[in-house]
């Protein structure tokens, strides 16, 4: 009997042991396939980590390209500005300019005549036959020229100033005279 016992016990061990063999081939097998699935979610996991921190040098160089950009255009602008600014101080000094030269051409003409009628004044007062209505002629033409610098001057301050401009009727007689005048003192 003892000896039945003990084989039998011994198949129990023998298939015992079999079965606990079984179970951990399972067992390893599982636990391999865990361990295969957890390097899997942690390489998952690195590769999303790169790719955010790829995504996010992008999206860092993208905006300091923007803000460059954006510098730039807003100093092109400034300097598109500043240029301006300068072009319309040139144009202005060049109105000015052109003003001062037809400004001096139109008194000097008749500065001159004032001074031509002067010296003829001074030549009638002089000569020993002293032509008095000559000289009282000379006069009364450097009175005229006078007034047609004053005028000249008016006229300029009215141009500036900035009031509308009076608009009145001219008589083209007096500009044809006008102007021969300006002719002869030429």
């Amino acid at each position: 009997m003892d000896a039945a016992l003990l084989i039998v016990r011994q198949a129990k061990f023998q298939r015992l042991t079999a079965q606990i063999r079984e179970n951990l081939a399972e067992f390893r097998e599982t636990e391999v396939h865990l361990l295969a699935q957890r390097q899997r979610q942690a390489q998952l996991a690195i590769v999303g980590s790169i790719a955010f921190a790829v995504a996010t040098m992008v999206l860092a160089l993208a905006s300091a390209a923007l803000v460059v950009w954006l510098f730039q255009r807003s100093q092109a602008a400034y300097r598109e500005r500043e240029l301006t600014i300068d072009l319309i101080h040139l144009s202005r000094l060049n109105v000015m300019g052109q003003m001062a030269s037809m400004l001096a051409h139109e008194l000097n003409q008749p500065l001159s005549a004032i001074a031509t009628y002067a010296r003829a004044c001074e030549r009638f007062l002089n000569s020993p036959q002293q032509d008095l209505p000559e000289t009282l002629s000379s006069l009364g033409e450097i009175s005229l020229e006078a007034m047609r610098a004053a005028e000249i001057i008016r006229r300029l301050r009215q141009l500036v100033s900035s009031r509308p401009s009076e608009q009145v009727p001219t008589s083209i007689n007096e500009l044809v005279a006008d102007l021969g005048v300006l002719m002869e003192a030429d």
